[in-house]
């Protein structure tokens, strides 16, 4: 069985650091830790840093290497040089670079989406050693109409992190008194969003008491309070009560046990509380996350449809795991296609 390598910046949990080094220690995003723990423990992979790269390759430690920060492709934008270090040393000891979880990031689709020329051809490149895994059918349309044919619709591999192709959400037929409810939001992907629309948002939260997750720095909530203090004042409050912030994924799972219902605009914000058996309604802010809820056929509305007005058991009501529980198994075996093409293997 080949050896494989998760190639990540992010870095193994650590009580002990403050704030600001934990933020960066995943890579200003919380949920990256879902999806890197998700693929160290589907193939039973190693975590290396990329300033670890070299000794890694000069000692012949792996033979596979999975690169996930693929996920944020900005249009017209070249991306970082460390990639294409990576790829060329990587490739020229005759190991495999596997991308999984390539995505496009834009407010919506949009058919005239220009890769940097630069990008393009480094995915071309790729494409010619491995099967590159795309978030959803959106990516992979893009990616072949500029040229880019090898590629495949596997989604977030965070999803497979059950390893249960059988996997299926059950939920109660109503949201039960005095629920525990959790949500979240970051508008920075989406630059259409607008402020009034986010504060909307966090006012319904407010009102609901519903617990906050927060996956990256919050900096964007001085953003939307500087014009109206009243606002920041009553968001801190709120935060300081309802907030939650997880830098350990453990702690993650187990908080989101007790929960009886997730709605959230952040994809992992979800994910965990489902994979944990919670019905979670996906808030769509942007194509990146639209496209992954099509393709597991999650319940989702547009940012842009929410409606304020809606009760939280109507929001529950349409949490409806039907569709997803369908085809949940087909997508399963569809991921282990994929695996396989790539030389890796799950390890159950």
């Amino acid at each position: 069985m080949n050896r494989v390598a998760i190639l990540t910046e992010c870095k193994p949990y650590n009580p002990n650091r403050t704030f600001t080094e934990q933020l960066n220690s995943v890579g200003g995003n919380t949920g990256n830790n879902a999806y890197i723990t998700a693929l160290m423990d589907i193939f039973s992979a190693a975590r290396v840093d990329y300033e670890l790269l070299d000794k890694t390759l000069e000692d012949d430690e792996y033979d596979v290497y999975i690169v996930g920060n693929l996920s944020w492709i900005v249009e017209d934008t070249p991306l970082p040089d460390f990639y294409y270090d990576a790829f060329r040393k990587i490739t020229n000891k005759g190991k495999k670079f596997v991308p999984i979880s390539v995505g496009t990031q834009v407010f919506d689709y949009k058919a005239d989406f220009k890769y940097d020329p630069t990008t393009l051809s480094f995915l071309k490149e790729i494409s010619e050693q491995a099967v590159i895994a795309c978030r959803g059918e959106y990516t992979a349309e893009l990616l072949s109409k500029n040229g880019v044919k090898n590629v495949e619709v596997i989604g977030c591999p965070s999803l497979f992190h059950t390893k249960d192709p059988n996997f299926k959400l059950s939920k109660r037929n109503y949201l039960r008194k005095n629920p525990r409810i959790a949500t979240g939001i970051t508008p920075w992907p989406n630059e259409k969003m607008s402020t009034s629309l986010v504060k909307e948002y966090l006012g319904y939260a407010i009102r609901n008491k519903i617990d906050f997750i927060e996956q990256a720095d919050n900096s964007w909530i001085e953003f939307l309070s500087e014009t109206d203090k009243s606002f920041k004042g009553l968001f801190h409050t709120y935060f300081k009560q309802f907030g939650k912030m997880f830098f350990d994924i453990e702690e993650w799972r187990v908080y989101s046990r007790e929960l009886d219902f997730s709605f959230s605009g952040r994809f992992h914000g979800n994910v965990i509380p489902l994979l944990e058996g919670v019905p979670s309604l996906f808030i769509s802010i942007d194509a990146r996350t639209k496209e992954m809820c099509e393709y597991f056929k999650f319940p989702t509305i547009d940012i842009q449809e929410f409606c304020f007005d809606k009760t939280l058991e109507e929001l529950y009501e349409m949490a409806d795991y039907t569709e997803f529980n369908k085809s949940y198994s087909g997508a399963f075996i569809k991921f282990e296609n994929y695996v396989e093409k790539n030389n890796l293997k799950i390890v159950k």
